[in-house]
């Protein structure tokens, strides 16, 4: 909120770590989503949605932020902030 960014999740209600439903990601025709990445090779089935074909008429920004950089609060979450804001700007980061 203080970068002025909008987090649909949380306006629609969603607290903490959720899950939000592929048509309700839709609907809301988001600029940048942000997913949680572990590292390479990470797959689950958060990730394997990201590739559904659906997603692409979104021309949202996926922006990968590494567990490592909020996993609890510290320094790091500026890192994690600068790449969101980043995306967001249209920059590759």
């Amino acid at each position: 909120a203080l970068a002025g960014i909008d987090n649909i999740a949380a306006e629609l209600g969603y607290r903490g770590w959720a899950q939000i439903p592929l048509e309700t990601l839709l609907r809301q025709r988001p600029e940048v989503i942000v997913i949680e990445s572990q590292g390479a090779g990470d797959r689950s089935l958060a990730t394997e949605l990201l590739r559904h074909p659906a997603l692409d008429r979104l021309e949202a920004e996926i922006v990968e932020v590494p567990e490592r950089l909020w996993a609890c609060g510290s320094p790091f979450l500026a890192e994690s902030l600068e790449r969101i804001v980043a995306a967001l700007a249209g920059e590759e980061g």
